[in-house]
């Protein structure tokens, strides 16, 4: 996984395996259940990382969406490829897909359940938030 990491230490990551986020998600809640899923699918050890976007980053998930999408970009949309441009590694991401091409990212994302998708968003935002200390 190549780092996005600048001389300034910016964008911050976040790495998990799904069984720790598992563990980690609200008992009884939606993502409790999509993690589960999750778990059964690409199993425990499975692992998820992420990086907030730097400007560049941005820059590529913003011109993708534009270039992929046929008429205007909804919002949505754009949420959408900018969250999978976040991803570092997953394992819905094809062994022989290049992690860091937007287009990779998203069309292996497209077709996971809602609410885990929404955890994958959730984490995502936190990372770029600066006023969560990142």
């Amino acid at each position: 996984m190549p780092s996005r990491t600048t001389d300034t230490g910016y964008p911050p990551t976040h790495e998990t395996t799904l069984k720790d986020a598992h563990a980690d998600a609200p008992a009884d809640s939606n993502t409790e259940t999509a993690l589960a899923w999750a778990v059964d699918q690409w199993g425990g050890d499975a692992r998820v990382a992420m990086s907030g976007l730097t400007v560049r980053d941005r820059e590529r998930a913003v011109t993708a969406a534009r270039t992929r999408t046929t008429g205007e970009t909804t919002d949505a949309q754009l949420q959408n490829w900018l969250t999978a441009t976040c991803l570092d590694d997953a394992p819905w991401i094809p062994d022989d897909g290049d992690a860091t091409d937007p287009v990779v990212c998203y069309q292996a994302s497209v077709g996971l359940p809602p609410v885990l998708w929404d955890w994958v968003r959730d984490t995502f935002e936190g990372l770029n938030d600066l006023s969560e200390g990142n």
